[in-house]
């Protein structure tokens, strides 16, 4: 639909986006935003001894950069810093 013209824009997550312009050429991704996913890391009930743990991996993997670099390796683009 967008490329005859029936549509002339097209919302949806960024991955998404990225792959769809660089099949339909002529077309651009905005840098902004008008949602966004959150990721989140869950435990059983019942294992709160893990949560400590988790808490200080997480907090780890943010700080050093190896989320964005996991990102990078798996091509994800388009994403948005809180």
């Amino acid at each position: 639909m967008l490329t005859v013209g029936e549509l002339d824009a097209f919302a949806t997550n960024k991955g998404i986006l990225f792959e769809l312009n660089e099949r339909l050429r002529g077309f651009k991704v905005l840098d902004d935003h008008w949602g966004l996913e959150h990721l989140a890391i869950a435990v059983p009930k019942g294992r709160d001894k893990a949560m400590p743990f988790l808490i200080q991996f997480a907090n780890q993997q943010l700080q050093s950069g190896a989320i964005d670099e996991y990102a990078k390796r798996a091509g994800l683009r388009g994403l948005a810093k809180e």
